[in-house]
């Protein structure tokens, strides 16, 4: 079993969603998360990640409606979510190179109600590129830093 973290930044308009939370002006959850190709550049060396992006640029090696093992706070200024990919083939298991993280949030509630339910990108970490074959199984901790 492989075990890494990824630390993953909070996108502008995740920075945006929190600030409003904080006034009461929307409530919303992170739930999933999607794993591309989009993080490194041709080497395989990661790129810093673009902020102003509101979806995740390439979330080909897994869909952002995968879901999380756990989610806990670290400390008040620390989320970490455990991600499980298992052995395996199948839609969950991650098979690929990839190298970037996207956390995905969905509004659950808001002052606008158009909004409710519509899903953003709140936070992106990028790394080298990482392949999983259908003998392994990662065990990622994504970290978010406030």
């Amino acid at each position: 079993m492989a075990s890494f973290e990824i630390y993953t930044s909070v996108t502008y308009i995740g920075r945006q969603y929190m600030a409003r939370a904080a006034v009461a002006d929307v409530k919303f959850d992170v739930a999933n998360y999607g794993i591309g190709t989009a993080g490194s550049d041709a080497s395989g060396n990661p790129l810093p990640p673009d902020l102003s992006l509101t979806v995740i640029p390439d979330s080909s090696i897994m869909a952002a409606t995968s879901t999380f093992a756990s989610r806990a706070y670290s400390s008040a200024y620390c989320l970490e979510f455990g991600i499980n990919l298992p052995l395996g083939t199948g839609v969950l298991s991650g098979i690929g190179t990839s190298s970037n993280l996207g956390l995905i949030g969905t509004v659950l509630e808001s002052s606008n109600p158009a909004e409710v339910g519509q899903q953003f990108l709140f936070a992106l970490g990028n790394y080298g590129d990482k392949t999983k074959t259908a003998t392994d199984v990662w065990d990622i901790t994504a970290i978010v830093n406030f």
